[in-house]
C-alpha cells in the first residue's frame, strides 16, 4: 500500500525516510481516511495519534495511525474460529451502522464512507483468504 517508510541503510546505520507511496493512491487515501475515523472512535488509537501528533506533526501522525490500523487488521490472531466470528462481527457491525444511518434519514457522505469502505475490505478479506485459513464445513 505504500505507507511504510523508505529505508536508506549502509553498514550499521539505518535511516528511515518518507513513505514509499507504492501501490494505489486511492487505496492509500481511503486507508488514511479509515485511520482518521478509527482514531476518533478508538480510545487507544486516539492516545497513539495524540502522542504522535506532539512528537512528529500532523502528516506523520496520520500515516502512523493508518499504518497501525493496517497492522491490526493484518495480524489477527491465528485462530480460525475466532477469525470467522471476527469477520461476522465486523460485517454486522458495519452494515448495522449503514442501516441505522439510512433508517434515520441522516445520509451524509462523511459518515457513510467509512462503514461502506470497511465492509468492502472485510468482505474482500473473507472471500480472498487462502484455503489454509478456512474452516472445514464439518
Amino acid at each position: 500500500m505504500g505507507i511504510i517508510p523508505r529505508e536508506y541503510s549502509s553498514g550499521e546505520h539505518q535511516r528511515l525516510g518518507g513513505v514509499t507511496k507504492q501501490g494505489s493512491p486511492l487505496l492509500r487515501f481511503l486507508w488514511g481516511q479509515a485511520g482518521a475515523h478509527a482514531a476518533r472512535r478508538d480510545p487507544e488509537l486516539k492516545r497513539f495519534y495524540r502522542r504522535k501528533l506532539v512528537q512528529k506533526g500532523l502528516g506523520k501522525a496520520r500515516v502512523a495511525v493508518a499504518r497501525k490500523l493496517g497492522i491490526r487488521l493484518w495480524i489477527i490472531p491465528r485462530f480460525p474460529r475466532l477469525k470467522e466470528w471476527a469477520y461476522a462481527g465486523v460485517f454486522f457491525d458495519l452494515t448495522g451502522a449503514v442501516s441505522s444511518q439510512l433508517a434515520s434519514g441522516s445520509i451524509d457522505a462523511g459518515t457513510m464512507a467509512y462503514p461502506i469502505v470497511m465492509t468492502g475490505v472485510a468482505v474482500a478479506s473473507w472471500a480472498l483468504r487462502p484455503p489454509s485459513r478456512r474452516l472445514d464445513p464439518g
